[in-house]
């Protein structure tokens, strides 16, 4: 199978992570939520729990590595690609994703899907 990689992108409460969860599983694609890999880290890690607690973001440099591995994991373990939720943020966030990807020889995104909320 072709290996998918997607990147959802939109505000929060826009619906990123729900069509993402409804989606993924249909393609048989895994969904990467960078809240997840960062609430998993924060119980091993008092450092990162005691920044959440305070309402501070976490680090490029410590979100970064997380979402790689998992970019990593996915494609190493055979299965059918990815879709990002909640990483990159911001442009910045999106260069160095794309650095990283290309330096590490992995596939870049292949397609990236802004999520708009109308206006009522």
């Amino acid at each position: 199978m072709h290996f998918v990689r997607f990147l959802f992108l939109g505000a929060p409460g826009v619906g990123k992570g729900t069509y993402a969860n409804i989606i993924g599983p249909k393609l048989g694609l895994e969904v990467i939520t960078a809240g997840d890999l960062i609430r998993h880290q924060a119980r091993l890690h008092p450092g990162i729990a005691s920044q959440l607690k305070q309402g501070a973001l976490v680090s490029d440099e410590v979100v970064l590595p997380l979402v790689l591995q998992r970019i990593q994991q996915c494609q190493e373990g055979g299965g059918g690609g990815y879709i990002l939720d909640g990483f990159p943020r911001r442009l910045s966030q999106a260069r160095s994703l794309d650095e990283e990807l290309r330096r590490r020889h992995l596939p870049p995104l292949q397609r990236v899907l802004h999520l708009v909320l109308a206006d009522w």
